[in-house]
């Protein structure tokens, strides 16, 4: 995320912004590490269809444009992410 640095204290630092991060990372620990129907779970949410804005509320999209991170560019990185023969992520990429 771009921050300018008028928004650092603001914006980094909000109840908010910090809500959506552990939204994100919780996302990326159940891909990794989770049991098998969380990894399902975490997977679909996180490449879920991009439709047209607004997006809705919480969704990975919205999610990622309230961070400003680029939602397609995000997504590719997941999809890149390499997965063992357990369809794990590879244990390098894990927590």
């Amino acid at each position: 995320m771009r921050i300018r640095h008028a928004d650092i204290e603001t914006e980094a630092q909000s109840p908010e912004r910090n809500l959506l991060v552990a939204m994100l990372q919780r996302a990326l620990l159940d891909l990794v590490s989770g049991a098998e129907s969380d990894r399902n779970l975490a997977r679909e949410w996180l490449l879920e269809p991009v439709g047209g804005e607004p997006y809705v509320p919480f969704s990975f999209p919205w999610i990622c444009a309230e961070l400003g991170l680029n939602v397609s560019l995000t997504q590719q990185a997941v999809r890149n992410l390499p997965e063992d023969w357990n369809g794990r992520v590879a244990s390098r990429w894990r927590a």
